[in-house]
């Protein structure tokens, strides 16, 4: 039996399309298909340890924890889920319903109490009828009215007030009275008594105002009003005019369950005072007739 010399270190080889001459070549099956791979031909690989393998994707990538995709790192894909996106729409959008619903609940209340109070003020002005009292000057004089070295003079007047109303009562909690010369000249001031009136009834009212240039506790008279008073003595033949003005606090009750507080203005204008000779001491010239005020409430 003949054999071929080859490499001692090759492993032993066939060429393709080669049969054995031996049947019972313990190399190769019987059976064993041919295939066109030649065989491997080389040293085979040195030792070593294959490369680590960590069975993780490295840290960052794509569609896995740690990578900042703008959504919520918990969901393991670089898009957010599309219902959690929609479920925060709805919510957005029922906490603005709630809102708005408040809101319009709120406004709802409020125009609904502003209709209340408005039908409560008709109900009771048609059943009580308020009415502002009436003012009427009944005398008005002046004396002691001295413009020689220093200013002074002192005025009183009677004035009636009438509560016209059946219904309510009013109560003066506070008076105040202001004496000018013109328009805005003040001469002076003064506090009357309050006082009480029943329903269809009437009081007179006295006040009496005193002005004095040499009293340090009052408000002086300036000079240039001085002389237009004397002025108008000496043209007007021994004639002034004064305007007499009150501020009033004053409550309108109805028996126990009705109370409203008004604050009242009141003007008395144009009272002429016509002085006697060149004295100080003068009076009304209409006190035969009575002259009603002005009131604004």
């Amino acid at each position: 039996m003949a054999a071929s010399q080859s490499d001692p270190h090759q492993p032993p080889k066939k060429e393709s399309g080669q049969t054995s001459s031996d049947g019972d070549d313990p190399s190769l099956p019987a059976n064993s298909p041919a295939t066109s791979y030649p065989p491997m031909v080389g040293y085979p690989p040195p030792m070593g340890y294959p490369p680590a393998q960590s069975g993780y994707p490295p840290y960052g990538q794509p569609g896995y924890q740690g990578y900042n995709n703008g959504y919520n790192n918990n969901y393991p894909y670089a898009q957010a889920p599309p219902a959690a996106y929609y479920n925060h729409v709805i919510y957005q959008q029922q906490q603005e319903n709630q809102v708005s619903g408040f809101v319009r609940a709120v406004v709802g209340g409020l125009f609904l109490l502003v209709i209340l109070m408005c039908m409560s003020s008709i109900i009771v002005w048609l059943i009580l009828r308020p009415v502002v009292p009436i003012f009427r000057i009944n005398t008005f004089s002046v004396s002691n009215f001295s413009t020689v070295s220093s200013f002074s003079a002192k005025w009183d007047a009677n004035v009636t007030v009438e509560n016209p109303n059946t219904k309510l009562k009013v109560y003066f909690d506070q008076v105040e009275a202001y004496l000018y010369y013109e328009d805005d000249n003040l001469l002076a001031t003064s506090f009357a008594n309050p006082f009480f009136l029943e329903t269809n009834n009437k009081t007179v009212m006295e006040t009496t105002l005193v002005s004095n240039n040499s009293d340090r506790r009052q408000a002086g008279v300036g000079s240039w009003v001085v002389e237009k008073m004397v002025e108008e003595r000496k043209s007007n033949k021994g004639k002034l005019s004064f305007n007499l003005r009150f501020a009033l606090w004053t409550t309108f009750k109805s028996g126990t369950w009705w109370a409203r507080h008004v604050n009242m203005r009141v003007y008395c204008e144009s009272l002429e005072v016509g002085f006697v000779g060149n004295t100080g001491n003068g009076k009304y010239t209409n006190d035969d007739i009575t002259s009603e005020c002005l009131v604004f409430a």
